[in-house]
């Protein structure tokens, strides 16, 4: 991980792209995730749980669990709304539309991570996880459905004896939305 962001930043930058930068933070979050997972799981059983370090190791776990999820969700929602393969930029409605992916994701794991202690409210917590995880299933097909489609169209948009020079691209984006 370490060589591949040397090398990137390396590189001329007209020659990287902002999904390769990106890229870079979703392996760099899950790094810091185990490492404190670690640090957390290798505390002695002796310790009292009111500890200060165990909290504070037990709150800092918690917080980039959290933010590792919700940027792993966010850019799932990126991809399949056809972040660098079909556009470059996202529109005002979906850029607001991720803002608030954003922030119920991260408000929905915030609380599932307070109401371990309380059972009604973990089980109610559960059963929202499994709502937030199928309306997302459901927003990444419908996204990637319709991109798909839009490459289709590009690749069948060719004029009576004029080859298609995007025609490669085009189906190589398709399959990768696939």
């Amino acid at each position: 991980m370490i060589a591949f962001t040397v090398w990137l930043y390396c590189t001329p930058e007209s020659e990287r792209f902002s999904l390769q930068k990106s890229l870079i933070m979703l392996p760099t979050l899950e790094c810091l995730e185990v490492f404190l997972e670690g640090g957390y799981l290798s505390y002695c059983p002796f310790y009292s749980i009111t500890s200060n370090g165990i909290q504070y190791m037990q709150m800092a776990r918690i917080s980039v669990i959290t933010i590792t999820y919700t940027v792993f969700l966010s850019f799932l929602y990126l991809l399949c709304k056809g972040w660098q393969t079909t556009i470059s930029q996202l529109t005002r409605n979906q850029a607001t539309n991720l803002t608030m992916i954003m922030g119920g994701v991260y408000l929905i794991y915030s609380a599932y991570f307070l109401s371990v202690d309380f059972y009604t409210i973990y089980i109610i917590m559960n059963c929202l996880m499994v709502l937030l995880y199928a309306l997302l299933s459901f927003v990444y097909a419908r996204n990637s459905i319709s991109n798909i489609s839009l490459c289709n169209t590009y690749i069948n948009e060719m004029q009576e004896g004029e080859p298609n020079i995007m025609r490669e691209s085009l189906l190589i984006k398709r399959t990768m939305l696939k």
